[in-house]
């Protein structure tokens, strides 16, 4: 499934358009994490559910800097955060690899890098 931010203005998916919008996106995403489990599920599934990049890649970078957190205290994300952490991984992985061109672990691995350092 391809973002709504991808799509030209007939609905149809816009190479060019989407690899603009990958370029600007992750600098500029702020992470959106929840401490409490149910809202945090609640406004993740969400934003699954919408399916919009910008969105996704806010959940995607949340996700990615609470696992790299917890990786430094020996502890483990969440079951229902793991599974949030796929899709959004699925999903914005293949949408960058298609924009780009490239293998979709060679997009994740970039995508984590630029979220990571933003």
């Amino acid at each position: 499934r391809i973002s709504r931010c991808c799509n030209d203005t007939q609905g149809k998916f816009d190479k060019y358009k989407c690899s603009s919008y990958f370029l600007t996106v992750p600098k500029s995403s702020e992470a959106v994490w929840e401490n409490n489990d149910r809202v945090r599920g609640e406004k993740f599934h969400t934003i699954l559910a919408n399916g919009l990049s910008s969105e996704l890649l806010k959940v995607l970078k949340s996700l990615v800097i609470h696992k790299n957190e917890l990786k430094q205290t020996v502890k483990k994300l969440h079951n229902s955060d793991e599974r949030t952490l796929a899709i959004c991984e699925k999903v914005v992985g293949e949408e960058y690899a298609y924009a780009f061109g490239v293998d979709v672990d060679d997009a994740l691995s970039h995508i984590e890098n630029e979220l990571t350092a933003a």
